[in-house]
C-alpha cells in the first residue's frame, strides 16, 4: 500500500542511473523544501546553506564518533544515523524518503547542523565566514518575512508556501 501512494519518494535500486535520480531528487527535497515553493529562485540559496549543512555532516562525523567512543552522543552523530536509518527504509520501502513530514521532520536538525558548519567555516576563515554567517542570516531574515506577511497580511495559511504573495 505504501508503494502504491509514495512510490516517486522511495530510493530505487533498479539501475544506477535509477538510484543517482530517486536519491538526488529525494536529498534535493530534504535540504530546499523547507522555507518556500514560490519563488523558485528562494530553494537555491537553501541548497547551498543546508547542503553545505549536509556535507559538514557527513565530513565531521567519523571523527566525531571515534572521538565519542563509537556513542551516538551528539547532535552530528545522532543526525547522521538518523539519516542513514530513514535511506535504509526508503531504499527497504518501508518508509518514503523525503516526503514533505520528513523535510518538516529534518528541519530543526538540518538548520542547527548548517549553523554549526558555519561556525566552523568562522573559525577556519574568520572574514569568509563571517560574510557566509551574514547572507545565511539575511536569507532567513527574508525568508521569515515573506512567509509572515503571506500569514499576516494575506491570511494565507495553504500548505504550498509562497513568500510575499500579491493575491493574483
Amino acid at each position: 500500500m505504501m508503494v502504491g501512494i509514495w512510490h516517486e519518494y522511495f530510493i530505487s535500486l533498479d539501475s544506477l542511473k535509477d538510484f543517482l535520480s530517486s536519491f538526488g531528487k529525494g536529498m534535493n527535497n530534504l535540504v530546499s523544501r523547507r522555507f518556500a515553493q514560490s519563488p523558485r529562485w528562494v530553494k537555491g540559496p537553501s541548497r547551498i546553506f543546508i547542503g553545505y549543512g549536509v556535507a559538514y555532516m557527513l565530513v565531521v562525523f567519523g571523527g566525531r564518533f571515534k572521538k565519542e567512543g563509537y556513542r551516538l552522543c551528539s547532535l552530528l552523530t545522532v543526525g547522521l544515523a538518523m539519516l542513514l536509518i530513514q535511506l535504509v527504509l526508503a531504499v527497504l520501502r518501508i518508509y518514503p524518503f523525503s516526503v514533505p513530514r520528513l523535510s518538516l521532520f529534518f528541519t530543526p536538525l538540518l538548520l542547527l547542523v548548517t549553523v554549526m558548519a558555519m561556525g566552523s567555516l568562522r573559525e577556519r576563515f574568520k572574514r569568509g565566514g563571517r560574510v557566509f554567517q551574514i547572507i545565511f542570516a539575511a536569507y532567513l531574515i527574508f525568508l521569515s518575512l515573506g512567509i509572515g506577511w503571506d500569514v499576516f497580511i494575506k491570511k494565507d495559511l495553504g500548505a504550498e508556501s509562497t513568500l510575499y504573495s500579491t493575491g493574483l
